[in-house]
């Protein structure tokens, strides 16, 4: 399914183990435009050992994204892989 600037999408990445008693959970991003940073996230209602994010309003440029899970619970910290999220621009009339 593609994905545009602006869309209202939930974002929910595997970490393949189980998240729920880890205190920082995030997903940690590279823009198109090499700005870099991270959205705070949550556990996956349906499945602990994933995260998601809302990322409604959150994609603001068109481009190739890199996103990375990322959980601590202040003493171990674990990044997942690292994953391509493609955006597009919408058509102007």
């Amino acid at each position: 399914m593609p994905v545009f600037v602006d869309d209202p999408i939930k974002l929910t990445l595997d970490t393949s183990r189980d998240v729920s008693g880890f205190s920082v959970l995030r997903v940690k991003y590279k823009r198109p435009d090499g700005v870099t940073g991270y959205w705070e996230a949550g556990v996956c209602p349906t499945d602990n050992k994933k995260i998601q994010v809302d990322l409604t309003n959150k994609l603001s440029i068109h481009g190739t994204w890199l996103v990375q899970a990322y959980v601590s619970n202040g003493t171990e910290g674990y990044h997942g892989m690292w994953a391509e999220l493609k955006v597009l621009s919408p058509l102007t009339s």
